[in-house]
C-alpha cells in the first residue's frame, strides 16, 4: 500500500492522521521522518484522535514515550530522536509495545532507531514529511511489511 496526502493546514493534518488511523490494522507501527516543524505531532495527534482519544496529545521529546488509552487502542507515541543506545529502547519498554494488538505504535524521528525495528514483523509503515511551502505538507504512507 502507498498512499499519499496534501495538507493545507493544522485541521488538514489533524484529520489526514484520523484516517490513517482507520486504514492500519491494530498492532502497527508507524515510522515517521521529516524535517523539524514539519507535522510529525500534529499527525500524531490525529492519529490519536482517530483512535477515540481525548488527551491532549504533545511531543514526547523528554520523555521519550507517552502512552495513551483510547475507547478503541492505545496508542504509544515515541520520539526517538534523543535515543542513543539500544539499552535505552529496552530501557523504556520499547520492545513490549511494539505490535501490541490493540494499540498503534507511532515513533518520530524513526530513522534513529531504524535498526531495531527489524524486531516488527508486520503491519510496520513509514510515513514521509515533506514540507511544500509554509503550510502546505505532503505525507507519502508506505508500508514497509503489511
Amino acid at each position: 500500500m502507498k498512499r499519499e496526502f496534501v495538507s493545507k493546514s493544522l485541521a488538514d493534518t489533524i484529520r489526514i492522521g484520523e484516517e490513517i488511523a482507520k486504514l492500519i490494522p491494530l498492532g502497527s507501527v508507524i515510522v515517521s521522518s521529516g524535517d523539524l516543524g514539519a507535522g510529525k505531532t500534529a499527525l500524531a495527534k490525529g492519529i490519536a484522535k482517530g483512535l477515540g482519544i481525548d488527551d491532549t496529545i504533545n511531543s514526547p521529546t523528554f520523555v521519550i514515550i507517552k502512552t495513551y488509552e483510547g475507547n478503541k487502542a492505545n496508542f504509544y507515541h515515541i520520539d526517538a530522536y534523543r535515543l542513543e543506545t539500544e539499552e535505552e529502547l529496552v530501557d523504556i519498554g520499547f520492545d513490549d509495545i511494539l505490535g501490541e494488538a490493540n494499540s498503534i505504535s507511532y515513533v518520530e524521528w524513526g530513522q534513529f532507531i531504524k535498526p531495531h525495528l527489524n524486531k516488527v514483523k508486520k503491519n510496520l509503515y513509514s510515513i514521509k514529511i515533506q514540507i511544500l511551502d509554509n503550510y502546505d505538507r505532503k505525507f507519502v504512507l508506505e508500508d514497509i511489511y503489511e
